[in-house]
C-alpha cells in the first residue's frame, strides 16, 4: 500500500500530471493512490484482524471513496478558503495544478464530493458483523471539516 504499487505510485503520478494536462480518471487515479490507499490500509488490517479476510477488497474500496472524497473536498476547500483560514498555502492553482475545481468548477466538485462520502458511507454500513455507527460518524466529521 506505501509502495512503488501504492502511496509512492500515486505521488509519482501526481508529480508527473503538474502540467496540467490531465482529466477526471487521471486526477482518480492519483487520488486513489495516493490518499486512497493511505486510508484503505487500516481498514483492511481492522478486517483481517477482525476474522473477516474475505471482505478486506471491500474495506480496500470504501477507503478508496473516502480518499477520493477527501481530495475533492480539499480540492473544494482550497478554491473557497484563504489560507489563513485553511492554516496551509492553497498553492495548487498558483502552482497551475490541476484539481477537481479546475475540471469540473466547484458546484460539480461538491456534489461529486457528497456522492463520493455517500458511497463510502453505504458501502460501510453494508458489512456483515460491523456496527457501522462509530465509522460513520468519523465520516460525518470528516466531511464536515472546513481545513
Amino acid at each position: 500500500m506505501a509502495g512503488p504499487e501504492g502511496m509512492v505510485y500515486g505521488q509519482c503520478l501526481d508529480m508527473a500530471e503538474e502540467t496540467g494536462r490531465t482529466d477526471w480518471d487521471a486526477l482518480k487515479k492519483v487520488h486513489k493512490y495516493k490518499t486512497g490507499c493511505l486510508l484503505s490500509a487500516p481498514l483492511m488490517i481492522g478486517a483481517v484482524l477482525s476474522g473477516h479476510r474475505e471482505e478486506t477488497a471491500a474495506w480496500h474500496e470504501a477507503g478508496d471513496l473516502i480518499g477520493l472524497a477527501f481530495q475533492v473536498q480539499d480540492d473544494v476547500l482550497d478554491a473557497t478558503k484563504t489560507a489563513d483560514e485553511l492554516g496551509k498555502s492553497n498553492s495548487d492553482e498558483r502552482n497551475e495544478k490541476v484539481t477537481s475545481v479546475s475540471l469540473m468548477g466547484i458546484d460539480e466538485a461538491v456534489k461529486t464530493m457528497n456522492e463520493l462520502y455517500d458511497l463510502a458511507a453505504d458501502k460501510i454500513r453494508g458489512f456483515r458483523d460491523f456496527s457501522s455507527d462509530s465509522l460513520i460518524g468519523v465520516l460525518k466529521g470528516i466531511q464536515s471539516r472546513s481545513k
